[in-house]
């Protein structure tokens, strides 16, 4: 039987989105220069405006790339030449996933499931999670949109029954929603974590709809009795997921070859819908619901999940984002579907009120059993001590890290826009000062700008380093007037509302740049380009690309991330009505370094708003 999709749906939108536009390469590199010079001594930026020049020249070989590039991108599968890019740039890191690359999102609190316990949370929350792959696999979730804009629902396909499946020198995407069009075939299951085990929990019917209350929740209470002792540190392969990419896809292999019971087990977790966390942490603030969202402990993680939803022992909730597949915005719609459809349990059988759709079921029994079942893995010697060698690895790696939470009451996004000033210019622009005063100087800072307004759209890189912004900074930490401030602030704002508009406009720096180191690697050759570029080895290049600072604005999404580079930072920063909120990390080297910043960063967004309100 074939299958029709609804006449109004979740992708009805899709048509009319905009594709992404190839910026022309002689604006991209003129502005590439622009963001340089802050960055670079006078001999150093004239010598990157050499090889630029050279580059870009009629008939040069940045012409050849540039009209490769477009050639190429009619040829791609989504219309959007910079996705398989951006795929490239995820799949192809072979270094940890939590905190490199996956990021974490604290959950407050929700009021219709105030107050019950763990398991009870862990239920509602998985009904709730099965009602929203409901909309998404009956193409009945709302399409967005903002501010007049449709925005690309596409990503939504890549939320339940897919996974990051590791190979040597590129990862691979499997998914359960087919490429045309049709409807996915989810599995029933979820994987749970507990332990130190690892577990498969039957939660839907043949239907797809979510089993009564009452039995998802008879499904968990058995896993904590199956999982009541600790699994064996040799065997808890899961902490697996938490190693370098190459080192687990070997080690994967060794696992498949070890026992065909095991091939089986990985297909039943890589299938799975997503994964919940029964976690034996309870934390009590944001630092550390952060630190357990973030990187947890890797026994208890499945981090090549797209979703991890960690329920801790005190009920609080956290997820855990695989990125290479979804980004902040379809996490925060995921969540803000969980919101909307979460409702208080139904625990009396007696009383429950069932879906319609399941009429005939209510006598049958047999088909309202929430099975779990313990997954244990036959492992030979040399996996138990891969085993044993990532746990100790990744509690390293715990512990080379720093989180810290901020929040900020009574500045937020509307007192803000009430002054007339772009909220994420007052924050980046305090961010920025804050760097030049406890380090003398500014180094290349990244901010995610979000492009899902042009089909598969993902994100832009904006660059908030300008010499107006560093001048501002400048005097922020002189004895000039306030008006000399003032007028620096405002020049700092202006330019870096620009940076954002070129962003929002699919303009980026860097992305067209990485596009064309691309195309170059890949058709190079062909195009009679057989030396390195020499942009890409430019002390412009490397000193752009080198994020000392990755930031990202999430809205009134509490996010987390790692920095990209050793002694980096990481700023995710929320925008909300009445407040601010950080989550900022870094090395446990950067500790000392990390207490001046945060010391200094709450002083200079008093001062800033201090300095807009004078005028």
């Amino acid at each position: 039987m074939s299958y029709t999709a609804p006449l109004k749906n979740t992708f009805q939108n899709q048509a009319l989105l905009p594709e992404l536009p190839i910026p022309d390469l002689k604006d991209t590199c003129a502005r590439f220069l622009v963001l340089t010079k802050p960055l670079l001594s006078n001999k150093e930026q004239r010598k990157t405006e050499d090889i630029v020049a050279k580059f870009i020249a009629k008939g040069g070989d940045g012409e050849k790339l540039q009209q490769e590039l477009i050639k190429w991108s009619k040829t791609t599968e989504n219309n959007n030449w910079l996705e398989p890019f951006m795929y490239d740039n995820y799949l192809e890191f072979r270094g940890v996933l939590p905190a490199n690359s996956n990021f974490s999102v604290i959950v407050e609190d929700i009021p219709q499931i105030e107050g019950i316990n763990q398991l009870q949370c862990a239920t509602a929350v998985t009904v709730a999670v099965i009602k929203f792959k409901n909309l998404i696999k009956n193409e009945t979730l709302t399409p967005e949109n903002v501010n007049d804009a449709n925005i690309c629902m596409d990503q939504v396909k890549n939320l339940f029954g897919s996974c990051r499946i590791p190979r040597q020198g590129r990862d691979e995407l499997t998914t359960a929603y087919p490429k045309d069009n049709g409807s996915p075939e989810y599995a029933k299951h979820i994987l749970v974590l507990y332990n130190g085990h690892v577990f498969s929990l039957t939660v839907c019917d043949e239907l797809g709809l979510a089993l009564p209350d009452w039995e998802i929740l008879q499904g968990f209470e058995q896993i904590i009795k199956l999982g009541s002792s600790p699994n064996a540190k040799e065997m808890q392969l899961a902490v697996l997921t938490a190693q370098k990419r190459d080192i687990w896809a070997k080690a994967r292999e060794h696992v498949i070859n070890a026992n065909n019971q095991n091939r089986q087990i990985l297909e039943n977790i890589e299938k799975s819908l997503c994964t919940i966390v029964l976690d034996n942490n309870a934390p009590l603030n944001y630092c550390e619901k952060l630190k357990v969202a973030l990187l947890g402990h890797g026994q208890d993680r499945w981090f090549d999940k797209p979703v991890q939803i960690i329920v801790a022992k005190n009920g609080s909730l956290s997820m855990n984002i695989e990125h290479s597949s979804v980004d902040g915005i379809t996490a925060h719609r995921l969540l803000n579907g969980i919101n909307s459809i979460i409702a208080p349990l139904q625990l009396n059988p007696d009383t429950a009120v069932l879906p319609t759709a399941r009429p005939k079921l209510k006598d049958n029994r047999k088909l309202l059993t929430s099975q779990a079942k313990r997954l244990d893995f036959i492992l030979n010697a040399e996996v138990r001590k891969l085993i044993i060698e990532a746990d100790e690895d990744y509690k390293l790696f715990i512990l080379s890290k720093k989180s810290h939470f901020i929040k900020i009451n009574d500045i937020g996004y509307t007192r803000i826009k009430g002054l007339k000033f772009s909220p994420d210019a007052f924050v980046q622009l305090a961010i920025l000062a804050t760097q030049y005063s406890v380090f003398k100087k500014c180094r290349s800072t990244y901010e995610s700008v979000l492009i899902n307004h042009f089909l598969h759209g993902r994100t832009q890189c904006m660059r908030p380093v300008t010499l107006e912004a560093i001048n501002f900074a400048k005097k922020m930490v002189s004895s000039c007037s306030n008006a000399e401030k003032i007028a620096s602030l405002h020049l700092a704002a202006k330019r870096h509302v620009e940076g954002l508009k070129y962003a929002k406009q699919g303009l980026g720096v860097d992305r067209h740049l990485v596009g064309i180191q691309k195309i170059h690697h890949y058709f190079g050759k062909e195009l009679g380009i057989n030396k390195p570029l020499e942009l890409f080895s430019s002390s412009g290049w490397k000193a752009l690309s080198t994020d000392f600072l990755t930031t990202s604005g999430t809205g009134e999404l509490f996010c987390g991330f790692g920095p990209t580079i050793k002694n980096g930072i990481a700023i995710d920063y929320c925008l909300c009505s009445n407040f601010l909120a950080f989550s900022i990390v870094t090395d446990a080297t950067m500790e000392k370094e990390l207490m001046a910043f945060i010391k200094s960063f709450k002083s200079n967004i008093e001062n800033m708003l201090d300095l807009i309100e004078q005028q």
